[in-house]
């Protein structure tokens, strides 16, 4: 007679057959009125989390210079780098990317009161 295997937990004893109890939510028609679990400030993983809502900005900008001069330090010295940043380039922009600059002469030359020359 062969013994079924079981799940220990860290102290060597058996785990229930349900050691993370599922508490109803809206969801599976229960008495929650939580829509999304992860809005739920009651349950196991996310109870005590309650990060601050800022924006991007807010969070960069006092340490932007620090990580543009790091940045462009690895891009000057490291490869791997150097060639994540220009393959990244490449995707968005293109490879063969040329600007054709064909400037309005006329409103130019009316704005600055500079004579300015097609050609």
């Amino acid at each position: 007679m062969s013994k079924i295997p079981q799940l220990l937990d860290q102290y060597g004893q058996p785990l229930s057959k349900s050691p993370i109890v599922n508490k109803p939510t809206a969801l599976n028609g229960g008495w929650g009125h939580i829509p999304y679990d992860a809005a739920d400030n009651t349950g196991i993983h996310t109870g005590n989390w309650n990060p601050l809502l800022t924006s991007p900005d807010v969070e960069l900008n006092p340490w932007r210079d620090r990580i543009v001069s790091r940045v462009r330090d690895l891009v000057r010295n490291d490869g791997w780098a150097s060639a994540a940043v220009t393959r990244t380039l490449d995707n968005a922009i293109g490879a063969v990317f040329r600007p054709i600059s064909k400037p309005d002469y006329r409103a130019l030359s009316v704005q600055t009161g500079f004579a300015f020359d097609a050609s």
